[in-house]
């Protein structure tokens, strides 16, 4: 199945930006590329901002006092302070380097233009100087020169260069801060924040899915080309990101929810953890608290997933959580969520049965006494809310579980900002025979009732992820894609996914192999049908939500189709001429079986293509380009009042566009009245780069 909906043909660094034809595509300009240059990220505590380089010449590491600074900044939350105080018989100095960091999908160009720029504010330098100048292979060009002058507030210093290739033929340019102390007593501060480097060969943004979902992507720590990830897709939520990932996504995709990683049950025994994931501290624990933890039935310490499980009811324990996430908060600038992986509220007599905890009510008091100490603390602090990863019990937080008492998670469900569902919809690892979703109302496993909050239906997953539509919540099915149902089982998923999103509704598929498959993020074509906006809520036809039906749902341009049962075949008419998942066309009319939990789909969308093109590769200042947009409606319907958009980097001079183009701020904007399906056309204009 080819990707239907968009097709990109980029060049000389602009993007296209088409609204108004069932899905909304914003053009964003990808002009942050040097590390971490919003300063705002400390993980590993140094009072360095991360991954930047600080390399002492003649100095020692107690003559300079660096921090990131909460209250003076530029932008952010946060800039890189450093304060000079030395007195030493000879002179030193500390020199502060930003590099740029493409991605090896865009990397710079030889010789390509880039625009470097750098906010300061340095004041009280007596017997010492700072300077600040850009660099590229065999070239240095001044931004500020050595001075000991107090800038009274924040200054941005801005310089052109061309970005040559180094010896292994990487195009590669830096900013450079020195601090320089003469001999003797030598004093002084200055704060760096927003640096950047923009480039047009950078400019190409994706778009949203064409169908209202967004995308949530984990594990972006493991992927050392991050840049190419998130330009792939737009990415709307990234979980668990370290270090210099962490703020230079944030610039680029401004955006874009983040969400710092921590678990839950116990102290996590990798050295990576420690102080961030881990937020007991192992090596603490063990060598000194090892009281702390759980131990099971046998007397065993609790072992599950490389974590130890803690005693959630010690005073101490929460404390420890309550510190750590307050320390890492402001370190990973201030994210909106914590990731709170291995909500385990199971450990009771069915599985570990813990001698403190004869019974699994006693367990969850404790847990619920944690949300209400740690994540009062946090949202009081800084408004950090939980997203919790519900795998566990997907109940645990409803309301009036289906007609009984609020589930126990109810009660600390302010400190929550939503639920990330691991497993949602259908369950696959390699070591199953097949991918397996949910019954509707039968529950996982022998032990729980079906109207327990802790029965783990398919009917549970579609509540929680629905009666919450103030908090963000991620479907996050599992596959095993090599067996044989996996294709009907991603589209089941899929489908019930569009049947029940609501606007802050994310998707995250995992398929359960080695992420060096899928390294981008997994994004199958089903996820790229251009059904448009939801035309209101989903429908139970034959049944309710309670005892379930089929579920139906109608977009701006098709419909959504669901049988969520795990034990009836419902048939269906399809109320329109259109495409199905395959893109073959299906008339109004036919009559369709769906099997137990099976989804399609049926859309009869304006499908446009943009392609932009320059009638040059590289130019330099002074010269003029022309570009051609040229768009062609693919689909089976019309699009209607078509806006293009494209916007100018900066540093682009308009001359004049055909048609005449309206210009909105840095954007050109056409707006076509009617693209009939099968029709394209062109649209030009020129600019002169300054």
């Amino acid at each position: 199945m080819r990707r239907c909906w968009k097709r990109w043909a980029v060049s000389c660094g602009l993007a296209v930006g088409l609204t108004g034809i069932g899905y909304t595509q914003n053009a964003v300009a990808l002009d942050y590329m040097a590390h971490l240059g919003s300063c705002e990220v400390d993980f590993n505590r140094d009072g360095r901002v991360d991954s930047v380089s600080f390399v002492l010449e003649g100095v020692a590491d107690t003559d300079f006092v660096c921090s990131l600074d909460h209250t003076t900044r530029y932008a952010g939350t946060a800039s890189q302070r450093i304060r000079l105080q030395r007195n030493a018989p000879q002179a030193g100095a500390l020199r502060v380097t930003f590099w740029s960091h493409t991605s090896s999908n865009m990397p710079l160009r030889p010789n390509e233009a880039v625009r470097l720029r750098i906010a300061y504010r340095a004041q009280g330098f007596s017997n010492a100087t700072y300077e600040i100048f850009a660099s590229t292979e065999g070239l240095r060009t001044t931004m500020v020169a050595p001075t000991a002058q107090s800038t009274n507030g924040w200054q941005v210093a801005e310089v052109t260069l061309p970005a040559r290739p180094d010896s292994s033929g990487a195009a590669r340019v830096y900013i450079n801060v020195r601090i320089a102390a003469q001999a003797g007593a030598a004093i002084g501060e200055i704060w760096l924040d927003e640096v950047r480097a923009l480039s047009a060969g950078t400019m190409a943004h994706p778009t949203p899915l064409p169908n209202g979902l967004k995308l949530a992507i984990s594990y972006l720590d493991k992927e050392s080309d991050w840049l190419r990830v998130l330009h792939n897709y737009r990415w709307q939520l990234v979980v668990g990101a370290r270090e210099h990932r962490l703020s230079g996504f944030r610039q680029t995709y401004p955006g874009t929810l983040y969400a710092a990683y921590a678990y839950f049950t116990g102290p996590v025994i990798h050295a990576w953890a420690r102080h961030n994931d881990d937020i007991y501290n192992f090596d603490d624990v063990w060598n000194n608290r090892r009281h702390w933890l759980l131990r099971d039935r046998n007397n065993n310490l609790i072992f599950y997933d490389d974590t130890y499980y803690i005693d959630l009811g010690i005073p101490e324990v929460r404390q420890r959580a309550r510190e750590s996430l307050l320390d890492l908060i402001p370190r990973v600038g201030f994210p909106q969520y914590i990731f709170l992986d291995n909500l385990d509220v199971h450990v009771g007599p069915q599985r570990y049965a813990p001698p403190n905890y004869p019974t699994n009510d006693l367990w969850v008091q404790q847990v619920v006494s944690w949300f209400q100490q740690v994540g009062s603390a946090i949202r009081n602090a800084y408004g950090t809310r939980f997203l919790v990863n519900v795998a566990w019990s997907p109940g645990f937080f409803l309301r009036g579980v289906n007609g009984g008492q609020d589930a126990p998670g109810a009660a600390v469900i302010d400190y929550v900002g939503g639920f990330w569902i691991e497993h949602a919809f259908c369950f696959g690892y390699n070591a199953t025979a097949t991918n397996q979703p949910r019954n509707y109302t039968l529950p996982y496993g022998s032990v729980h009732e079906v109207n327990n909050w802790r029965a783990w239906t398919l009917r549970d997953e579609i509540r929680i992820a629905t009666e919450y539509p103030d908090k963000i919540v991620v479907i996050n099915p599992s596959f095993d894609w090599e067996q044989p149902n996996f294709r009907q089982k991603l589209r089941f998923s899929i489908a019930l996914t569009l049947a029940i999103q609501h606007a802050n509704t994310y998707i995250s598929l995992d398929p359960r192999h080695p992420r060096r498959i899928h390294p981008e993020g997994y994004i199958p074509p089903e996820l790229l049908i251009p059904l448009g906006n939801p035309v209101g809520p989903m429908q139970f036809v034959q049944g309710n939500l309670l005892e379930g039906g089929l579920i139906v749902r109608q977009y701006q341009y098709g419909v959504v189709v669901v049988n969520p049962m795990h034990d009836r075949t419902y048939t269906y008419t399809v109320p329109i001429r259109g495409y199905n998942w395959d893109r073959q066309i299906v008339d109004a009319g036919t009559q369709i079986q769906l099997p137990p939990h099976t989804g399609m789909v049926f859309y009869a969308a304006p499908e446009m293509r943009i392609a932009i093109r320059a009638s040059r590769q590289s130019v330099r200042p002074g010269e003029e380009v022309s570009y051609k947009v040229e768009y062609f409606n693919d689909g089976l319907a019309a699009a209607q009042n078509v806006q293009i958009r494209v916007p100018l980097p900066e540093g682009m001079q308009l001359i004049g566009s055909v048609p005449a183009a309206t210009v909105e701020g840095r954007e050109l904007v056409w707006t076509i009245p009617n693209v009939a399906a099968g029709e394209r056309g062109v649209l030009s204009f020129r600019v002169r780069v300054q």
